[in-house]
């Protein structure tokens, strides 16, 4: 399944769809879910029929992959939204980052991660690196939580 909030829904409107390197769609798409309780426009390009979309009326990382773990679902990519991406930290649900780090500097903007619990150095939430590699002109990164974070 592939996560976003509906904050990024009203804000970039994604299809969240698997597309070849020429845009035609993969033939098998992964589950669609939006999260939260703001309402979405019924147009929305999420709520297209180029795959199934879930929605779950919370904001509970837990009751979402309660719901998810009903339908049989353990592989999830939280694809967007700050808010979300911190909810879901805070809650110690992230099993690995998958970061790109790309060599432009946009100055203020929005955040990648919103509020994650930690209001000290000492509660920052650790990671290990795993990998780093070149991807073009972009860095890549993997990491995974150091003992005590993420899943456990």
């Amino acid at each position: 399944a592939v996560v976003v909030g509906t904050g990024t829904v009203l804000a970039d409107d994604p299809r969240l769809t698997v597309r070849g390197a020429d845009g035609t769609p993969a033939g098998r798409q992964p589950l669609r879910v939006v999260v939260g309780t703001r309402e979405i426009p019924p147009e929305a390009a999420v709520l297209d029929s180029s795959a199934e979309t879930l929605r779950v009326r919370t904001r509970d990382p837990d009751a979402v992959l309660a719901a998810l773990d009903e339908r049989g679902i353990v592989d999830v990519l939280l694809e967007g939204g700050p808010a979300l991406a911190g909810a879901f930290v805070a809650a110690h649900r992230v099993d690995r980052i998958v970061a790109f780090v790309a060599p432009v500097l946009l100055g203020a903007g929005p955040a990648a991660l919103g509020e994650a619990g930690v209001s000290t150095i000492t509660e920052a939430h650790r990671w290990r690196v795993e990998r780093a590699t070149m991807s073009g002109e972009d860095v890549r990164i993997s990491a995974v939580p150091v003992t005590g974070e993420g899943g456990d």
